[in-house]
């Protein structure tokens, strides 16, 4: 790679990310080799195995049947008792059953751990622990449900890392983020009453005395989990507030490497926040019930001309398949970027966009519409002669969506190789 190409490719990935250091176009720090300046790695979408912390680290142990107050590994204490006793550099491993989380669910509080001493709440290495709230059936909303999270990080909590859980049957979202530099990575958060992780990073109503930009929360990350089948069909908003992910506001949040499906509204929604980055998910068959949207991935809501929340979301090397409505949806984001995206088969429109929305070198095919946008549009599938040739239509091969070797289409949609993507997205 030529000098002057390499700079320029390193310090766009760079202002990509939003972050300082040297990082993976997922985000994820990567130490330069050698001293070197790092080469932009080739990756595809979807989760990654997340290796389980190692045991040796472990300062506290909860059990389902758990008791008393030592919390050690022979014997370990109740869920709430261990959430009690967290600080910094605390690693929490939960024994592997269910714990049954009612009233408030758990809450970190003002946690705050460091980038040397995070907080790790985890399930025990080779186990699955489980927290299950009560609403696992449309009987069990009944007239008085309840609102809580399965975990909410709260508000100033920050470097608090959950690890490797499944969370279902919460009564709100799975997982509620209100601090920042928090991580949610390996889990999985289905069939809770609202999204499977919500992301509140301040006040999103500009007419509010609290609204602040920048939002005072942010920097949050989202890796490597799956998502699905987080539904509020049965509630009076009859489908219309469960997403699959759901960034109401903040700043510099990272959506990465995902699995999201069959969430009663859309997968992935960025609202309101400001420069989110949603990168390498899968997200497929979202939209149930009377009022949900169904739309993959949506990148703002803000339809004020002066708009101070809902801008600047990234949103590349993702495939977004058969759902309800469209698949990648601008949704009144302002200065969006959609590059080297798929949009496979969806029921409405492949891409939409507005005069800022800028759209480069995506896919869309077998959607009602590949696109309706007024802004830029550059070395996309719909600006070219011919349709793409895939490996695979079939979403368990390997070479799902992939175009052949030596297809014409080979240098865009969500395979497409990762500096140049970023290259031509152009700094944002």
């Amino acid at each position: 790679m030529k000098k002057t190409r390499q700079f320029f490719l390193v310090a766009t990935l760079l202002l990509v990310s939003g972050c300082h250091g040297w990082r993976t176009p997922d985000g994820s720090p990567r130490l330069p080799p050698g001293g070197s300046d790092p080469e932009p790695q080739i990756t595809v979408p979807g989760p990654r195995e997340v290796a389980p912390t190692p045991l040796a680290r472990g300062t506290l142990f909860a059990a389902p049947g758990g008791a008393g107050s030592d919390c050690s590994e022979k014997k370990p204490c109740s869920l709430r008792t261990a959430f009690g006793r967290l600080e910094p550099g605390s690693v929490l491993f939960l024994r592997g059953g269910i714990y049954p989380v009612r009233g408030a669910g758990l809450h970190t509080g003002a946690l705050a751990g460091t980038p040397a001493k995070p907080v790790i709440i985890e399930s025990y290495p080779g186990e699955q622990a489980v927290l299950e709230g009560e609403y696992s059936s449309a009987e069990s909303y009944g007239g008085d449900h309840h609102y809580y999270y399965g975990i909410r990080i709260d508000k100033d909590a920050e470097y608090v890392y959950l690890r490797r859980l499944e969370i279902r049957y919460m009564g709100n979202a799975g997982i509620g983020i209100r601090g920042s530099h928090n991580v949610v990575e390996g889990c999985e958060l289905h069939h809770n009453t609202l999204s499977g992780i919500e992301i509140y990073g301040g006040e999103w109503h500009e007419d509010s005395p609290d609204f602040t930009v920048p939002y005072p929360e942010g920097y949050n990350i989202v890796r490597d989990n799956v998502i699905h089948d987080n539904s509020d069909v049965y509630m009076p908003s009859k489908g219309d507030s469960a997403d699959g992910v759901a960034v109401s506001s903040g700043r510099h949040n990272r959506v990465v490497h995902n699995r999201v499906y069959a969430n009663s509204d859309d997968g992935i929604d960025t609202w309101r926040s400001n420069d989110s980055y949603v990168a390498f998910n899968l997200v497929y068959a979202n939209g149930r019930g009377e009022r949900g949207n169904g739309n993959g991935i949506k990148a703002g809501g803000n339809l004020k001309a002066s708009a101070r929340g809902g801008l600047r979301a990234v949103v590349v090397h993702n495939l977004v398949w058969d759902n309800r409505s469209r698949g990648f949806d601008y949704n009144a984001g302002k200065k969006v970027l959609f590059a080297c995206n798929t949009a496979y088969r969806n029921k409405g429109v492949g891409f939409t966009g507005a005069k800022d929305t800028r759209m480069v070198r995506n896919i869309a095919v077998e959607n009602d519409t590949p696109v309706s946008s007024s802004g830029p549009q550059e070395n996309n599938s719909w600006q070219r002669q011919g349709a793409p040739r895939f490996v695979s239509l079939d979403p368990a091969s390997a070479g799902f969506l992939r175009p052949v070797p030596g297809d014409p289409f080979e240098d865009m949609g969500a395979y497409a190789d990762a500096g140049e993507c970023a290259t031509t997205g152009g700094p944002r």
